[in-house]
This record gives structure tokens, sequence and C-alpha cells, in this order.
């Protein structure tokens, strides 16, 4: 996912600012190409991602050993998984399903959602629905149940740390044991408050991602069906929307960074 946004930000981005501050368009076709196939696929691989993380991270949260048996030595082939579909959806409007065009005010390209020939009204209507609503579906829900799954097990820790804490000043020095199950409790509950973290930072991913993408599907199905979006049809509303879709491919990875690096330092706190 990092990697995905370092494209963007290497390939993308930089078109966008020449384009802006020169105040003339690059219509060069193979630049055009390679904007945006750099941008489909890279977007796309994103949500995969997002999705498959959402995945990973209730099933780790579940302990489920089948799981971590099978994701430590085929987890790999999970992320090949997200880029080779990325790759498909990418690949497809160069080989005349679609093609890329300047979209909006012309400062970055994009599949035609002009092109109003049965292919191309396929392979968008297809896309919306395995490029955006199932992994949002899968996002929302896994994530939702992650959620209710910690607020269990925290309730179910905090309870049984308590009774540990009561058992030990009562047989604190004839049983060590008891002592070992309230060290266990604590790391057990340190762990949880992380996982608790990542959720959160889930729930801000999801957020970003209904707020910028939703738009621009919105208005650019709208346009491919009707083939105008009165009283917004004009190329600033699709450039506004196309540009926060990108904005949302660079925060990403970095909530989920953020959120990594401080939940590192959780545990050594907990401990102290």
């Amino acid at each position: 996912m990092f990697f995905s946004s370092m494209l963007v930000t290497v390939i993308t981005v930089p078109v966008i600012i020449i384009q802006s501050f020169s105040c003339r368009q690059l219509c060069i076709k193979f630049l055009c190409q390679l904007e945006g196939f750099c941008s489909v696929i890279n977007a796309v691989s994103i949500v995969y991602h997002l999705a498959l993380m959402s995945v990973v991270r209730y099933l780790t949260l579940t302990d489920n050993r089948y799981f971590t048996i099978l994701f430590k030595h085929h987890g790999l082939y999970a992320v090949l998984f997200c880029w080779t579909m990325a790759l498909v959806w990418a690949i497809l409007p160069l080989f005349g399903i679609n093609q890329y065009v300047p979209e909006g005010m012309g400062l970055h390209c994009s599949p035609d959602w002009n092109d109003s020939s049965w292919r191309s009204r396929t392979y968008f209507l297809i896309g919306t629905i395995f490029i955006y609503l199932l992994p949002l579906v899968t996002i929302i829900c896994m994530n939702m149940t992650t959620y209710r799954t910690l607020y269990r097990l925290i309730q179910s820790v905090n309870t049984s740390t308590k009774a540990s804490e009561f058992s030990t000043k009562l047989i604190y020095s004839n049983n060590n044991n008891v002592k070992d199950n309230k060290y266990k409790n604590v790391l057990r509950l340190c762990r949880l408050r992380v996982d608790k973290r990542l959720a959160l930072a889930g729930i801000i991913v999801i957020t970003v991602f209904i707020l910028t993408w939703t738009s621009y599907s919105i208005f650019s199905l709208i346009k491919l069906i009707y083939g105008t979006i009165k009283p917004y049809d004009n190329s600033k509303t699709l450039t506004i929307c196309s540009l926060l879709c990108k904005m949302s491919l660079l925060l990403n990875p970095l909530i989920y960074i953020f959120t990594i690096r401080t939940s590192r330092l959780l545990p050594k706190f907990c401990l102290k």
C-alpha cells in the first residue's frame, strides 16, 4: 500500500503540479496513458489491500490457528492477488475496452467516462461493483465486527485482571501462578489496546474512503448513464472529486504508519 502511494506521488502528482503552474495541458498520449494507468492500478490495489487488511485484522484478533498457519506460509499470494486484480482493471483500457483520456480540467487522465459503447459501460458497471461496492461492504463489516469483538475481549480481560489482583493480595506469598496469570492478563490487555488503535485507524480510513470515493463514483456513474450531471456538469466538479480520490491514496498509508508507530510504544508503557 505504501508502494502504491509512492507511485502516485512520483508519477501522478508531478504531472498535475506542472500543468497547474504552467497553465497548460500536457496532452501527450503516452504521458496520459501512463498517468491514467498508474492512477487506476494504484487506486484499485489500495482499495483491495484495505479490504484484505480488514479481514486479516479480524482473523488475527480471533486467534484463528488455521488462518495463522495459512497466512504465514501463503500471505504473499494474497498480496499478489490484489496487485493482479488491480493490473487487470488498469490494463483493460489499453486493449480497446476503454481508453485513458484527460478528465475534468485536463490536469489528469482517467478512463473515458463519455464512452457510451456497451464494452465501456460494462467495464464501468462491473468495476463499480468489484472495485467500490464489494470492498466497501467488506471494509465496513469487518471493521465493525472487529470493534465489537475488541470491546467484548477488553471487558473480559479487565474482569479477569481485577479478579487476579484480588487473588494476588490474598495468596501472593504462596502462589506465584496467580501473579503470572495477572502478568499475562496485563500483556493481553495491552495487545487488545493496540488492536483497538488499529481498529480506530480502520474507521478513519473508512471515513476517508467514503468521503472521497463515493462522490467520484456517483458523479461518474450519472455522467455515464445520462451523459450529463446538471446542474453540476462542469469540469471543475469532476476534477475536484478525482483529486480527492488521489489524496486518499496518499493519506491511507500514512494513517496506518502513524498508528503502527505509536502502537509499538504502548506495550512498553503498560509494563511500567
